[in-house]
């Protein structure tokens, strides 16, 4: 996956998928921290992308972290509700 990064034509990517990819691969090479810091980057550029909200709550269990998973989970499901109140649609089937 890293060999490629050179190959993706940054000026169509979004700033919440380059922090995904550098999550993913943060995540590939085991690096914890710095998946974490990916995944929180793209929540400050895509508030309500659920894949990373589920990995941060998933990390934070790991860590032992419980509040701060569960905060998380309630954040996600707050989104969700936000979003099916506005245009009926359950953003966690989207």
């Amino acid at each position: 996956m890293q060999r490629s990064l050179p190959h993706l034509p940054a000026g169509e990517s979004t700033l919440a998928e380059l922090h995904w990819l550098s999550a993913c691969l943060a995540s590939q090479r085991g690096d914890v921290k710095l998946e974490r810091l990916a995944l929180e980057r793209l929540i400050g550029a895509d508030p309500a992308n659920f894949a990373a909200l589920d990995q941060l709550a998933q990390l934070a269990e790991k860590d032992g972290q419980p509040a701060q998973a569960t905060e998380l989970i309630r954040k996600k499901a707050e989104i969700n509700l936000f979003c099916f109140s506005r245009n009926g649609k359950n953003k966690a089937i989207e």
